[in-house]
């Protein structure tokens, strides 16, 4: 009897000082001293709950004016799946004034280009940018307007309220064909939820409690490994093996009805170019599978199931339809010519190009804007 008192008070005692330890950390998080969704690594919910951005009440977020942002990450599918061997890449990105990764503040430009993660390219130099080799190319002013997480609601933001400003002769709307059809209704489940939270983040979402049961459950959860959703690729520099994070979209009843959606966007782009005679032109942005499908050596068993689309001759159709003066290029068969003649234009382990894919996307776009130029090809 007398040695289980003892037992039974450190067992209180303990328990107390745990119970202490997790109040002292919650409340922490109450007046917003720390955020454990940034100690444990978890998904942020909305993305302007991110402390890396700021809520914008038109495109609901965007980074801080003048923000320089350096540090290492592992490539998006390396993320979230297991990557055998992955390394992280280092990266350095500076935003101007409104928050976009321009080097430098611009009140004019010659070229502006529109979109999500494409065109921010967090992962690649400035140099290798594809504004920044765009701009060389043609000797001209190009300035980089998008984000990752950027749908096409967002990029008539972008067109409406900062590239027309910029009084350039051409915009480029790059639609990249993985998420960009998916990020239409989502924006609008985001735009219902900021006039909710009016850009605050709830102390639950930063709480240790909740935050540690994610990482615990997400941590003994099984998921699909990287291998299944990879394959061997030939390029003319050697085969390699790379992975895959999106297959091309299908296209049923859904997809049908935000096809409709993004010719409505992209005809009010139109009607705020058009007058002011800025060229507009669509730049299709394929999937990495789309591509290399037909070059693989070597598919995983998730990888082999999937097939492609005609979604590029879609779009096309729809872009010609709304006026037959706005330009449209699909980019896959270039990237395709530079993979059979030299590096693999994506990195391995992410779903976004590389520095020799950002220089074959800016060779692509400037022919195309030099034939809406001059079409009678001089």
């Amino acid at each position: 009897m007398s040695a289980t008192l003892p037992r039974r008070g450190l067992r209180f005692r303990f328990a107390m000082a745990i119970a202490l330890v997790t109040a002292a950390l919650e409340i922490a998080a109450l007046f917003g001293l720390a955020d454990y969704r940034l100690v444990f690594h978890n998904p942020i919910g909305a993305p302007w709950q991110d402390p890396a951005y700021r809520f914008d009440a038109d495109l609901l977020f965007r980074r801080p004016a003048h923000q320089t942002v350096t540090g290492s990450s592992y490539g998006d599918i390396a993320r979230r799946f297991r990557v055998p061997g992955a390394q992280p890449y280092d990266f350095e990105m500076r935003f101007d004034a409104n928050g976009f990764r321009n080097p430098v503040d611009h009140v004019q430009a010659d070229v502006v280009l529109v979109g999500d993660a494409f065109v921010e390219a967090g992962l690649v130099a400035v140099e290798d940018h594809v504004a920044t080799r765009l701009g060389a190319a043609r000797g001209e002013t190009v300035v980089s307007l998008g984000s990752t997480g950027y749908g096409p609601q967002q990029q008539l933001v972008l067109v409406r309220d900062y590239a027309i400003p910029l009084a350039p002769h051409t915009i480029v709307w790059l639609f990249f064909e993985g998420d960009d059809l998916l990020d239409i209704p989502t924006f609008d489940s985001l735009h219902a939820d900021r006039r909710r939270e009016h850009g605050r983040v709830p102390w639950w979402d930063r709480s240790f409690a909740r935050n540690a049961l994610v990482r615990l459950t997400t941590s003994v959860g099984s998921r699909p490994t990287a291998t299944d959703r990879s394959g061997v690729v030939r390029a003319g520099t050697g085969d390699e093996r790379t992975y895959f994070l999106y297959t091309t979209p299908g296209l049923g009843p859904f997809e049908e009805q935000m096809l409709e959606r993004l010719r409505d966007m992209l005809a009010d782009a139109w009607a705020l170019a058009e007058p002011r005679h800025v060229g507009l032109l669509v730049a299709y942005v394929p999937v990495k599978y789309r591509v290399y499908r037909d070059r693989l050596v070597e598919s995983g068993p998730v990888a082999a199931t999937w097939t492609t689309n005609d979604l590029p001759a879609r779009i096309e159709r729809m872009v010609h339809a709304i006026s037959p003066d706005i330009g449209f290029i699909d980019l896959t068969p270039a990237f395709q010519e530079a993979l059979d003649a030299s590096a693999p234009p994506w990195f391995p382990d992410d779903s976004h190009w590389n520095g020799a894919g950002h220089r074959v996307a800016a060779f692509a776009i400037g022919q195309a804007i030099h034939a809406m130029l001059f079409p009678t090809g001089s």
